[in-house]
């Protein structure tokens, strides 16, 4: 029998297994876990930084690019003023900008600072304290512009006209003495800026502009209308260009300024004071090319400086405005010039020096040598070597014009001289009553002034050859001068003690339409003269010796000023006299203390004033006594006189200014 068939099915068939897609749908519907939640929150916070960011970019973007910022960070009082012309920003509290500009005023100086274009940080929470705080500022064209504000009365002068313009404010800039508002602190912005780091295209402080590239660095916060502080700053210059005014004063400047200023209020420095609140550093290094600027403060006489092309050296420490020991300025010319009019002084070489040391400061300035020209072509009219000036002074406060005082000074002419007086006379111009034709002169120099104002000094002349046209005579000769002043106080009234001794030799003169004569000599001593500055005025005792006065009287008798009877009539040979003279309001008073000339003995007095000139004198030889009365040109003789007639007479001149003289010492001879 056949067995029966066995079937392959063994149950159930089982389902065949699932697909991924499936298999993601099943586990989609399951509960979610940690993993998921965080995953979701992740786009929830994506989305929203993403609609963040876009809503800052635009909102920042409309207040930046449409001038809501400039103009809420702009008050009404002017004490500051933000200005640009386009900003930006993506990144939050990230601010690109190209062209801003922010000024201020306060009662002592006006500024304003340009940047051309980059880019800072500012913290957005503390605009809404109305607060700028601003650091990481990298930019590139820096143009800073600094101007004190000047009283009304110099509201003209050259240098105040070279001060930078700053627009927005009134030209030039005047002090306001009148009580201003209070900065509104409702509507002002605090300013702060650190880290600050950006390329430099100019620097204008006062009447001296630097263009030219340079590095700022540093930091400041202001509030204002009431505090500022600066620094620590540094700015230095990589070797642009320093103008004053119109004027290129230098080139290739190179160096480091620091400044440091402390938190201060803006009320108080009033001026220059605000400058104690400054301390710092000036490392400098220039070619000067010109000192033309110095046209703009005016040089005495109306002269004009030019050329002084040279090197200059600074190195100066300032601690709240004052220079601190061992600072210095050195200036070294190549040449400089000085015109005025058609005469120019030249110097092969020139120098400067101020040092701060200890509590007092020093300037030095020295020429080696200079000359004085008249034009081209010719030779020099004069020369000097070795000329040097000092000014001794307190502790340089650059705040206080009082610490430029002089507390002693030093001037000093080693020699000096012209080989024709006549080019030298020619140059000076015209001059009234008098004329050099001809000579040649040497000189020297040395004045002093100590800490008590107290001068002193001594002047040696000696012209050879000299020819000299005054009082219608001619006179040549030789004629020397040695003048010596003790210490005394150079002001109105003051006594000058010392002496002045002036010796002629080889004397000639010859009267206009007389015959010449010559061999004469004199010795003229002046001693205990009384100086008034204002107006000037003379006084001084004189002694006389001389071989004869007949040169004097033959002058005084062309002019008309004596009878020419009565100078042939006076025996002058071995003459020897003293007294006193006086000058001032044009009135010349010589007084005769004592007059001796062979057997003649006379004293007397002579005036010459505006409407005239008049005179009296008692003339004794031997017994015989005269009384010679000179008015207008006139002699009226008066025999016999006694000295009480010589009294009258001089009280009817009017009061006398003169003062006799200790009389002449020594026995008559040649000087």
């Amino acid at each position: 029998m056949d067995a029966p068939l066995r079937s392959s099915w063994s149950g159930p068939t089982p389902p065949p297994p699932a697909t991924n897609a499936s298999a993601e749908r099943s586990r989609a519907k399951r509960p979610k876990g940690t993993k998921g939640r965080v995953l979701a929150a992740l786009r929830v916070a994506a989305l929203t930084a993403l609609g963040a960011e876009l809503a800052y970019v635009a909102a920042a973007n409309v207040v930046l690019g449409g001038g809501v910022a400039a103009r809420h960070f702009s008050p009404t009082d002017q004490s500051t003023t933000l200005r640009y012309e386009g900003a930006w920003s993506i990144v939050p509290g990230v601010v690109q900008f190209r062209r801003v500009s922010l000024q201020g005023q306060d009662n002592n100086v006006q500024w304003r600072l340009e940047l051309g274009e980059g880019s800072l940080r500012v913290s957005v929470p503390m605009l809404a304290r109305r607060q700028i705080a601003m650091r990481h500022l990298r930019g590139e064209g820096v143009s800073f512009r600094l101007r004190h504000r000047v009283r009304p009365e110099r509201a003209r002068a050259p240098d105040v006209a070279a001060y930078p313009p700053i627009g927005g404010y009134d030209d030039p800039p005047l002090l306001e003495y009148e009580a201003k508002p209070e900065t509104d602190r409702e509507k002002a912005w605090e300013v702060s800026l650190a880290d600050v780091e950006a390329s430099v295209r100019e620097v204008w402080v006062q009447e001296f502009r630097y263009e030219g590239p340079g590095r700022l660095y540093g930091a400041f916060h202001l509030v204002p209308g009431e505090r500022l502080w600066v620094g620590p700053a540094e700015l230095e210059f990589l070797g642009g260009r320093l103008s004053v005014g119109e004027h290129e004063a230098a080139r290739g400047v190179e160096g480091v300024v620091r400044c440091d200023i402390p938190s201060f209020e803006l009320d108080e420095p009033k001026g220059l004071e605000v400058v104690r609140r400054i301390s710092g550093s000036v490392d400098l290094e220039a070619q000067v090319t010109s000192l033309a600027f110095l046209d703009l403060y005016g040089l005495p006489g109306g002269a004009e400086a030019r050329d002084g092309s040279g090197q200059l050296s600074a190195r100066l420490r300032f601690d709240h405005g004052v220079a601190a020991p061992g600072s210095s300025v050195r200036y070294e010319a190549g040449r400089l010039v000085v015109r005025r009019g058609p005469a120019s002084l030249v110097a092969a070489s020139a120098g400067a020096r101020f040092e701060a040391k200890g509590g007092a400061s020093s300037l030095w300035v020295g020429v080696p040598a200079a000359s004085l020209w008249a034009g081209e072509g010719e030779g020099a009219v004069a020369w000097a070597r070795g000329l040097e000036g000092a000014l001794a002074l307190p502790a340089t406060d650059f705040s206080s014009p009082a610490s430029f005082e002089p507390q002693g000074a030093r001037l000093e002419v080693e020699s000096a001289g012209a080989d024709d007086l006549s080019r030298l006379h020619d140059l000076v111009g015209q001059t009234e009553g008098w004329a050099l034709r001809g000579g040649r002169a040497r000189a020297s120099a040395a004045l002093r002034t100590d800490g008590k104002g107290q001068a002193s000094g001594e002047v040696r002349a000696k012209a050879e050859r000299l020819d000299l046209v005054a009082a219608d005579t001619r006179w040549t000769g030789d004629v020397s001068l040695d003048a010596s002043i003790a210490p005394f106080a150079p002001r109105p009234g003051a006594e000058v003690p010392g002496s002045l001794r002036v010796v002629g030799r080889d004397v000639a003169f010859t009267p206009r339409g007389g015959e010449g004569r010559s061999g004469y000599w004199f010795a003229l001593d002046a001693r205990g003269a009384r100086l008034d500055l204002a107006p000037f005025g003379l006084r001084a005792g004189w002694a006389l010796e001389a071989r004869d006065l007949s040169p004097l009287t033959a002058a005084l008798a062309g002019r008309g000023s004596m009878p020419s009877w009565f100078a042939e009539w006076l025996d002058l040979e071995g003459l020897k006299a003293s007294g006193g003279v006086s000058y001032g309001s044009g009135r010349f008073d010589l007084g005769v203390a004592s007059a001796r000339a062979g057997a003649l003995d006379a004293k007397g007095r002579y005036l010459v004033a505006p409407a005239g000139s008049e005179g009296a004198f008692r003339v004794a030889m031997g017994p015989l006594a005269v009384g010679l009365r000179l008015r207008q040109g006139k002699v009226d003789v008066a025999w016999p006189v006694g000295d009480g007639w010589l009294e009258g007479e001089a009280r009817s001149l009017g009061a006398g200014a003169t003062r006799a003289a200790p009389a002449a010492t020594g026995r008559r001879s040649a000087p």
